[in-house]
This record gives structure tokens, sequence and C-alpha cells, in this order.
């Protein structure tokens, strides 16, 4: 008997940029768990000037990686328009069967690539989705509706939490939630513990003593994230006197507006990679490629946000065995149990959010419940194992409606 070896199927994987972002590291984790069944390429473009390059796991022999230096978050009329020629040539020369992107703008041009060049299987994952708080009603009713015919040409999209599909199919009337998978992202809980993470190290850095709490915001720091909510946040707790630093982690446009906005409230911030000089309340890191020897240190992690998709930083803190208070938005409902692993914050109160800080800063037995049951509940629902297997049946499905496999 004769035994054939049957080609991978290929797989394009369009992302907007390959920066240490939520999207981003899910995207290409996904692919290195991948790449033994589909024959990968990547195809990124140019990350933002405050964002910081992801780690290249990207050296794996059986993942080819292109670059289009043209391609930006920002809507750019003349470099979108190269960017959308040279994904339209290179899927006319490597010809794959699935074309998977992820974010708005590679979602868009890829798409929009994908369907002119007769892909047979278009995929698309909202890691997020631009629909609200981004930008005024008119814009964004008009992005909602780009979405509508990008999702008439698309095989599936896939949503990264029940609240998100919801969204999707019956508020903003996206795509039928036939048409709408549900898959989890995924944690490479592997990854993390490769990482160096001495539980002293971070705290030694900055000279935080082992009695102080460490309360941490961690992310991108741009508009939609509703920074200026956390600044009187740390005012209040400040004016109680409690034995807290807290830290920023992260880069963006909102940097120094925050700083401002600090020092007129006489909030006394430092940022740098070391222990400040003196005693500062506030401390700026900037991005952290080993986020493991941070989390170590946190004692609760933070989220103050206008929207939301599944905020990574979240999931890797309750990994980390750490208490998170988020503001209630998007799919942060999915990605931790209230009053369990965390607390949620209705409507932005501040008096809600320092009250359920305290609650946190003076009962460690509670801190550590609620860090216990975090882990169990990351690995059980953001399991990286369950998203390989779920995108792997769905590309299987997809194909096989196709009559490719």
């Amino acid at each position: 008997m004769t035994i054939r070896n049957i080609p991978k199927k290929k797989l394009f994987l369009i992302i907007n940029r390959l920066a240490l972002a939520g999207g981003s590291m899910d995207a290409l984790s996904m692919a290195f768990y991948l790449k033994d069944k589909y024959d990968i390429t990547v195809v990124y473009g140019e990350k933002e000037r405050d964002e910081k390059e992801a780690p290249l796991l990207l050296n794996s022999e059986n993942i080819q990686f292109i670059k289009i230096k043209t391609l930006h978050r920002a809507i750019l009329p003349f470099k979108d328009i190269q960017s959308y020629k040279q994904i339209r040539t290179l899927i006319r020369k490597h010809q794959p069967d699935i074309v998977h992107t992820h974010g708005f703008k590679s979602g868009l041009l890829g798409r929009i690539a994908a369907y002119n060049t007769k892909v047979p299987v278009i995929i698309h994952t909202y890691h997020g989705h631009l629909f609200h708080s981004y930008y005024n009603k008119a814009i964004s009713r008009f992005i909602a509706f780009i979405e509508r015919k990008l999702a008439a040409i698309s095989t599936r999209i896939i949503a990264i939490s029940p609240h998100q599909a919801y969204e999707l199919a019956t508020v903003y009337r996206i795509a039928p939630l036939l048409k709408i998978c549900t898959i989890f992202i995924g944690i490479d809980e592997e990854r993390y513990s490769l990482q160096s993470a001495d539980s002293n190290t971070f705290r030694q850095r900055y000279n935080i003593p082992e009695h102080t709490i460490i309360i941490a915001i961690i992310g991108r720091l741009v508009s939609i994230k509703n920074l200026s909510l956390f600044i009187p946040i740390i005012q209040q707790i400040q004016q109680q006197h409690e034995d807290v630093c807290f830290f920023i982690i992260g880069d963006g446009n909102c940097k120094t507006t925050m700083q401002q906005e600090m020092q007129q409230k006489g909030i006394n911030w430092y940022e740098g990679s070391a222990a400040p000089a003196t005693p500062a309340n506030v401390i700026f890191t900037s991005w952290i490629t080993n986020i493991s020897e941070a989390l170590q240190s946190i004692d609760i992690v933070v989220l103050t946000s206008y929207n939301e998709g599944t905020p990574v930083s979240l999931i890797e803190a309750q990994l980390f065995q750490k208490p998170v208070v988020a503001t209630n938005v998007g799919g942060v409902r999915d990605t931790i149990i209230d009053g369990e692993t965390g607390f949620l914050v209705a409507n932005f109160s501040i008096e809600d959010f320092v009250k359920k800080l305290q609650l946190l800063i003076h009962d460690k037995t509670l801190r550590m419940r609620m860090g216990s049951k975090g882990k169990a509940f990351v690995l059980n629902r953001f399991s990286k194992e369950k998203e390989t297997d779920a995108m792997d049946k769905l590309y299987i499905q997809c194909l096989q409606a196709e009559g490719i496999v």
C-alpha cells in the first residue's frame, strides 16, 4: 500500500502588528500551537511608537513572517491602499486555503483582499470592537455599517466572549448569531513559567517594602482605557494614608496627560526602570517584557476601561493568583467571577471602586482566597489547549463546507 503525504492546508494570519497586546499575542501563540497542522504565514504591520515589539517566538522554522511596513492601526488612506495591494499580491502568490484576520484594519484590508482573490475560507476574530467609546456616534455608526458588509463576505466570525457575541449579533447587528462562534482566548501557562519569576526581584528593583500593597494597572495608556478614572481613585486611597504604591505598566499617548494631572492633584509620581531617589506614590514603568516578574510582586490588578473585549491583563493577574477590580464593561464580566476572583464596578463609580480596593487592601485572607479561585478559573476557561482545539475544529468545519477537506 502506498502512503500519501497529504499537504498541510495553508493558513494566512493577518494581524495589525507584533506588539505586546492581547490580540497580537493570542494570534501569535495560536500560530505556534497550530504550526504542525497548517502551513502558516503571519502577515503583520508596523507597531506604534509607544508600543513594544512582541518577543519573537516567531523564530519557528514552520511559520513564515511577512511584514508590511505601510500597515498601521490608524486610518492612512494612501498607505492603506498600498497595504491592500501588498496583501492581495501575497494571497495570490501563496494561495492560502484560509485567511484569518485579527483587528479592525487587518480585518478590513485582509477580508476584502481575500474575497477579491476568491480565498475559500475567510474568518475574522473580534478581540474588541470600535462601536462605542472610541469615536463620535456618526463615525461609530459608519464603522458598524462597514463591519456588516465585511461580515457578509466572511465565512465565520469569532467572538472571544459570550457577551461580545451577544453585542455583535443583537446590539450592533453585525452578523446573525449562527455565523458567530465564541472561542475564549487561551493563556499559554508554559510561556509564563519560562519567564524569570523571582517573587522579590520586582519589589527590590523599586525598593518597595514587603508590607506595602502594590496596586497595578497594565496595558496601553490610551483614551479608551479611561485612565482619568484611575487618578481620583489613587488620590482617595492616598488621602486615607494607606500603605499602598501604585504601578502603571505600559505606555501610550495619554501618559503625559496623566502625569500632568497627577502633578496638579499633588500625587507624587516617578517614571523609570529602577528605584526612585525619593519615595513615590505612583511609578510608571513603561512596557515590561517579563510580566511574570512584576505579577509575582503585585497584590491587586485594576482596569478602568470604557470598552473591552477580553482583557488579557485580568487573565494574567488571576493566573498569578492576584485579585482584580474592574469596570463592568464589554467582555470583562466573562473574564472574572464577580465576588469570587475579584470585583466588578458598575457605572464607573469612583466610590465603589475605592471601597472594593480597600476591602482587598485590608484583608490578606480575602486576597489569597480570591487569588486561588482566580487561578483555577483561568486554567479552566482560558486554556490554550481548549482554544487551539476549538479553532482547529472550526477551520476543518469551514474547509469541509467548501469541499476542501
